[in-house]
């Protein structure tokens, strides 16, 4: 699991009681591609009740950074990092160089937020709080962010 995370952000802000019913995924490094197929054939069985995601400063949710991403029906997917979200990472210290940030990392897919029962995102770090207005303003500049995209679920708040 990593702490870094947008998600740990909201989490750890409801509280304790909600850290009770929510499972966060913690993948080892050795057996990924194994734990991801056993994630998305349970998912798959047994459903998502509710999903809680924070928000990232231009509106990305997880890692998903675009409403365009190609949509497999799979609940976890590899998503690509491109430079800019690598420079992202060593501008917040979290990484010494680009070379040190994977070039992929393990996120729920936007296809797998919609299935869904609850979904729940939102933004409590200062730098990120200021998003929610502008989401729901539409401003340009997040008129394709996944957050907007999500919007379209039935049973979403933010």
């Amino acid at each position: 699991m990593d702490t870094r995370s947008c998600c740990i952000d909201l989490i750890n802000a409801l509280g304790e009681s909600f850290n009770k019913i929510h499972a966060l995924k913690a993948f080892s490094k050795e057996n990924y591609f194994e734990e991801i197929d056993t994630y998305n054939n349970d998912l798959l069985k047994n459903g998502l009740d509710i999903c809680v995601l924070g928000i990232g400063n231009d509106g990305h949710v997880g890692f998903c950074y675009s409403p365009i991403i190609e949509q497999l029906e799979k609940f976890y997917v590899l998503q690509p990092l491109d430079d800019t979200r690598k420079k992202e990472h060593v501008d917040k210290g979290w990484f010494k160089s680009i070379r040190e940030v994977p070039n992929k990392v393990i996120t729920l897919s936007l296809w797998g937020m919609f299935q869904a029962s609850i979904l729940m995102v939102g933004a409590v770090c200062d730098e990120k709080k200021d998003v929610i207005p502008k989401l729901v303003l539409q401003e340009e500049h997040y008129k394709n962010c996944p957050v907007l995209y999500l919007c379209q679920h039935k049973n979403l708040t933010i």
